[in-house]
């Protein structure tokens, strides 16, 4: 067996449980041609799974609405695996496939040899275990410090655990709610909607988001600036950005904040860390944002596809006035990991 099918049977039977009489649908880009849906459509078929693929426009843009074609097929597959370089992640179509108990798996922009890589170089179990012990933390802390570089410092708080469970109405969420995502990796129950191993996501109150950070790993959408040529700072103030830089990179994003200002560009959406031991700093997002010890930063209600993620590559990060992350490595001494058993693969 070949890595690539090997990397395949590992996505189909480990990540997305794909069991017999399943329907799965690939989305896929149309230019340039990708071998990499053909290839897992084929390989489904040899593995006896019902599957076919639909095409997403280049150019469609992130975060939107599919095609009416690829949306009505959407309706009806129980998986649904997102291989275009246009996302649907935040679709009205993917909302309705979740609702009707579809699950969905995020794979947009990887290229045959990116996928080989973070599938058959990371144990996505052990990854999402580590995952669950670092938002259990993150849970039951109530602060935030992220240091960039000597002079550029963002904090926040992230509010008290028992505010969380009793102030979900919207109007109170800016100043006295937060938010944690489910770790990503896996996609086996229904209605499920997961990606790539090796994330942890949360808001802070963002009221209290303030202070300085320098975004030296990539900004997307624009492929132009992921990864980023020219590092630069953005400076947040009661959780909207204030102040960008001058740079290449940052006169985009300011144009963009412009351009964008009607639908919440400025408002700090959630923090991110990576956990993935194989990703990479290179020209897909979904990887960049899990670089071991990245730090990500979401701005942007995601209206019309209004939203942008700020990546920040080897920060060091405290919580409540403990380390957690150390120019990249996790040292809290709550979370203890090895890397190599984050890297193996069971029965390797």
């Amino acid at each position: 067996m070949n890595h690539i099918t090997a990397a395949i049977d590992c996505l189909l039977g480990e990540v997305l449980s794909l069991r017999k009489g399943e329907s799965l649908l690939i989305l896929a880009s149309d230019y340039p041609p990708t071998g990499l849906a053909q290839q897992v459509e084929r390989r489904a078929h040899e593995l006896g799974h019902q599957a076919e693929s639909a095409l997403l426009p280049e150019r469609l843009g992130f975060y939107v609405e599919p095609p009416e074609e690829a949306a009505r097929k959407m309706r009806s597959a129980n998986v649904i695996l997102d291989l275009a370089r246009s996302s649907t992640y935040y679709s009205r179509a993917t909302k309705e496939a979740l609702r009707r108990g579809a699950r969905v798996f995020c794979l947009s922009g990887l290229e045959s040899g990116e996928f080989e890589r973070l599938m058959l170089s990371v144990n996505s179990a052990e990854v999402r275990a580590l995952a669950q012990r670092l938002l259990a933390l993150m849970r039951r802390s109530t602060r935030i410090e992220i240091l960039s570089d000597r002079s550029f410092a963002l904090w926040a708080s992230l509010g008290r655990p028992w505010s969380r469970e009793l102030l979900q109405l919207p109007v109170f969420r800016r100043y006295l709610n937060s938010f944690f995502d489910e770790p990503s990796g896996l996609c086996m129950r229904p209605g499920t909607l997961s990606s790539l191993a090796g994330q942890v996501s949360f808001s802070g109150l963002r009221a209290t988001i303030n202070g300085r950070l320098r975004i030296d790993g990539a900004v997307f959408p624009s492929e132009q600036d992921c990864p980023l040529a020219e590092p630069f700072s953005i400076d947040v103030r009661r959780g909207r950005v204030v102040k960008v830089e001058d740079s290449p990179a940052g006169n985009r994003l300011r144009k963009w904040l412009a351009d964008n200002a009607r639908r919440g560009a400025r408002e700090v959406m959630h923090f991110s860390f990576g956990l993935n031991p194989a990703a990479k700093l290179g020209n897909s997002i979904l990887e960049n944002e899990r670089v071991f010890g990245a730090l990500t930063l979401g701005i942007g209600y995601g209206a019309r596809g209004a939203h942008k993620d700020l990546v920040a590559v080897a920060p060091s990060v405290w919580v409540d006035q403990k380390p957690l992350f150390s120019r990249g490595e996790l040292v809290h001494p709550e979370i203890p990991y090895q890397r190599s058993v984050l890297t193996r693969r069971p029965g390797s």
